[in-house]
């Protein structure tokens, strides 16, 4: 049975997405684990796996976004909120990306 790309950016894409927000946070402005799972809603533990790449591995076709993640990185760290429209804009940016055959082949 085929895949519908929906699937596959619940898999592959939102995952390789907090992954990335999560180790800029960490990394780059020196966020705790704690402090970063209570603004994304997430647990302590999840943190740990995306800071330690176990979870929410890189994905090429998200170089694309790089510029929007940090944007994104950037407004959390200010304001230690989380932005949903933008995070939402760069989601539906990517889901577009991937109904194109070049990226929906990288996912499979």
């Amino acid at each position: 049975m085929l895949k519908l790309p929906c699937e596959n950016i619940v898999k592959y894409v939102i995952p390789s997405l907090r992954g990335e927000i999560v180790r800029s946070l960490y990394k780059k402005y020196k966020m705790e684990q704690k402090e970063i799972a209570d603004i994304l809603g997430l647990s302590q533990p999840s943190i740990s796996y995306y800071i330690n790449n176990k979870r929410g591995e890189y994905l090429e076709i998200l170089e694309e976004y790089k510029d929007q993640i940090q944007e994104i990185s950037l407004i959390i760290a200010k304001q230690k909120q989380f932005p949903q429209d933008k995070v939402f804009s760069i989601i539906c940016s990517i889901c577009q990306c991937i109904k194109k055959d070049k990226c929906f082949d990288q996912l499979k």
